[in-house]
This record gives C-alpha cells, sequence and structure tokens, in this order.
C-alpha cells in the first residue's frame, strides 16, 4: 500500500474532518469538573480601627492608617499546560489547524474558560475575603494560575459612590507618622498602572521556591483557587515625606504582587 505524503494526508484530514463536522453535536459535552476563585486577605501585623479603616507600620518606621481606598483584581485564571511540540510529519501536526472545538480547551483567539474576565473592585478600607465565581469546565490540564490588576471599566463589579474608580487600578488615601512626628500627615495614592503575577500551582500549606508545583486536570478533579495579599507589607519601601507620588503608587502596586500567594486545592467530587 503506497505511503501518502503531505498533501494527500492532509486532504484525508480534511474529509474527516467534514465526516466530524457532520455526525457531531454543536453542543458542548457536559462538564462535571469546576474552577472557582476566593479573594482573601492576611491581617497579620495590620489592626482594624474602631473609626474604620486599619493601621499597620511599614518597614521605614511609618505609622500608616488607610482612611479609604480601592484595588481593581481585574482578573484571574488557571493557564494551559504547554501543548507538546509536534513533527510537520505527523497527522496530529495537520489535525491541529483543522479540529479546535472550542469545548475542549481553547484557541489562542477564544477566551479561557477558566478565567474570570470580570474586574471586581475592593474597598481596601474594609478588606474582606469573598468567593469571585465558578467556571465549569471540560477536561483540560492547567500548569500556572495569573492574576491581574488593572484599571476598571464601567461594567467593573462594586463601582464605589463616593469616587470614579473607572480607568482606576488602585485608590489609597490616609495619613502617616514617624515616631518622631508631633501629628500625622495626610497623603493621597491614584494610579491606572497594571501589575500582575504568574506562577505554577502550589498547595495550601506549601507555597514558594521550596514547595513542588503540580498540575489541575479537570478531566477528574475540581480546582479552588486562593488569591491571599498581605496588608503589613502593602507600604513597604515608601518614604511618605521623600518619596515622589509615581514611585509611591509603583510602589504599593509592586507590595500588592510581591506578598501574593495563590494556592490551589483540589477535590475529586464532580
Amino acid at each position: 500500500m503506497p505511503v501518502l505524503g503531505p498533501c494527500w494526508r492532509l486532504f484525508a484530514l480534511l474529509l474527516a474532518v467534514v465526516v466530524y463536522a457532520g455526525c457531531r453535536s454543536d453542543s458542548p459535552p457536559a462538564a462535571s469538573y469546576s474552577v472557582s476563585y476566593r479573594l482573601e486577605w492576611s491581617w497579620d501585623g495590620a489592626t482594624a480601627e474602631a473609626s474604620g479603616g486599619w493601621q499597620t507600620t511599614n518597614d521605614h518606621g511609618y505609622r500608616v492608617h488607610v482612611e479609604r481606598g480601592y484595588l481593581v483584581d481585574y482578573s484571574m485564571e488557571l493557564v494551559e499546560c504547554p501543548k507538546e511540540t509536534l513533527s510537520p510529519d505527523t497527522d496530529a501536526y495537520w489535525a491541529r489547524f483543522l479540529v479546535q472545538p472550542a469545548w475542549a480547551g481553547h484557541a489562542p483567539t477564544t477566551p479561557n474558560p477558566a478565567a474570570i474576565y470580570t474586574p471586581h473592585i475592593e474597598a481596601l478600607h474594609a478588606p474582606t475575603d469573598f468567593d469571585v465565581g465558578t467556571r465549569w469546565l471540560a477536561a483540560q490540564r492547567y500548569c500556572r494560575v495569573h492574576y491581574l490588576i488593572a484599571r476598571a471599566n464601567r461594567s467593573a463589579v462594586g463601582l464605589p459612590d463616593d469616587l470614579d474608580m473607572v480607568e482606576r487600578s488602585l485608590y489609597v488615601r490616609g495619613t502617616s507618622q514617624t515616631p518622631s512626628a508631633a501629628a500625622p500627615r495626610s497623603f493621597e495614592i491614584a494610579t491606572s498602572a497594571a501589575n500582575a503575577m504568574l506562577t505554577e500551582l502550589f498547595p495550601p500549606d506549601r507555597f514558594g521556591a521550596q514547595a513542588s508545583a503540580f498540575v489541575v486536570d479537570t478531566g477528574h478533579e475540581n480546582a479552588r483557587v486562593v488569591v491571599r495579599r498581605g496588608l503589613k507589607s502593602l507600604f513597604d519601601g515608601i518614604d511618605f515625606e521623600t518619596m515622589p507620588p509615581a514611585r509611591m503608587e509603583r510602589q504599593v502596586l509592586q507590595n500588592v504582587i510581591d506578598h501574593t500567594e495563590i494556592v490551589v486545592q483540589t477535590s475529586a467530587n464532580g
């Protein structure tokens, strides 16, 4: 039997795709596993104030009182594992250009089905933990997770009434005071800049360089992604008396990212 060349193999695959498209249902298969997302804050080193807001002391010795503030969590998503490298000599190489069911993952031009793309605005003066949302998925392997802080749009969840947060990613207002100062000084930080982190998946009790990353397979398990930020470190590296406002804005955003832990819990009940 003669061996078909690449062109004939491509023709045969095209014919198979036509037959496949005529026989299959356009409805995606029923998904039985999910990924859910939760945002949390660590209060270690920070204290809630009875009058409202909270306070902490940064690494420069400033006692900082947050009176008002908002942070825009723009998106969070599990990221698929890298695809295996295929040789042009294999039928699988040609087939990947022809058959790309969106429900089996997502093509490069389609949204990630595991993502939460709706921006959520958190009140920094009253930090709370909350569940963001759940996505039901078909079988897919995920190796990393992405968390993005960016400016809000008008469809963002939690737009405040007291401040226009559209086109802003961060706003903080409060006071700072050194131990030797007679009185606190007011500050205001506002920016539309973005920052993000992309990390491997770690279990709840082990996060960081010393931990072993793992893979989530939504073909047989659920995933719960917890994004936990630290309040105490929010103003580290900031000298409120000498640092320019633009540097302060970048530093606060960087502190959020640098002191974020993202842990993933899995369960097998579909």
